[in-house]
């Protein structure tokens, strides 16, 4: 569902690199936990939030857990 969620967006300019980077282990991993994301993507949880957030904004959603696909 990830997969199709990132195809489609419509403007693809506006998923950076480390967006879809996000989207694709998301998918991986079937998980949106922010430490899990986090630890696999050397990141901080606090970089994953940032980055749920401008994916949700792109989206029109203001909640991560109506994301499609959520599994924890």
């Amino acid at each position: 569902r990830v997969s199709c969620l990132a195809e489609s967006i419509d403007n693809k300019n506006a998923l950076t690199p480390a967006l879809r980077e996000l989207l694709e282990a998301s998918l991986t991993l079937q998980t949106i936990s922010t430490k899990i994301l986090a630890t696999h993507l050397h990141r901080s949880p606090a970089t994953i939030r940032s980055e749920f957030q401008r994916i949700l904004a792109i989206l029109g959603e203001h909640s991560r857990y109506s994301f499609p696909g959520k599994t924890n």
